[in-house]
């Protein structure tokens, strides 16, 4: 979700400089403040007991992360991570509360945000459920299709009733 920068900053967000591989926030730490990325990008993550990461998502100019938490006074389940350098905003809770009780198009915008990055979790859960690595490959293409980041061509298929594999 993207909140215009003069208006985070009307309620006190300020923008931060951080350095590349610098820990934002980390898994079990309190939620303190609204983050939204003005350059560079930041890595979402979960990591096992091995200390291997399970990148979530990636985050870059205009969007924000770790709202969720925030918003329900949880522990993050998760760790934000520059990937590069990179400025993001910060605006403190309390602030934020009071920036989308008194906006209530943002309010709802996030909803939306929010609600989409719930799908796309589960499209994900649907995608490593699938025993198929085929049906996995074509579905996370899809879903690259469907974002945006890849283009559709006609030697993609849309739909995995389309593929033109033979198994055997």
């Amino acid at each position: 979700m993207h909140i215009d920068y003069d208006l985070i900053i009307t309620y006190g967000g300020i923008a931060k400089k951080i350095s590349k591989g610098e820990i934002v926030f980390s898994e079990n730490s309190e939620p303190k403040y609204y983050y939204q990325v003005l350059s560079g990008s930041i890595k979402i993550y979960t990591s096992n007991i091995q200390g291997k990461e399970f990148v979530q998502d990636i985050y870059t100019p205009g969007q924000s992360f770790g709202e969720p938490p925030l918003l329900i006074d949880k522990k993050y389940l998760i760790t934000a991570e520059a990937q590069e350098e990179s400025v993001i905003l910060l605006l403190k809770k309390e602030n934020f509360m009071q920036l989308i009780d008194e906006h209530k198009e943002i309010h709802f915008e996030l909803t939306k945000d929010l609600a989409n990055r719930a799908y796309n979790t589960l499209f994900s859960a649907q995608i490593l459920a699938n025993p198929s690595p085929e049906d996995k490959i074509i579905k996370f293409l899809n879903q690259l299709v469907e974002k945006n980041i890849i283009e559709k061509t006609p030697q993609f298929p849309t739909h995995v009733s389309k593929l033109p594999i033979k198994l055997g």
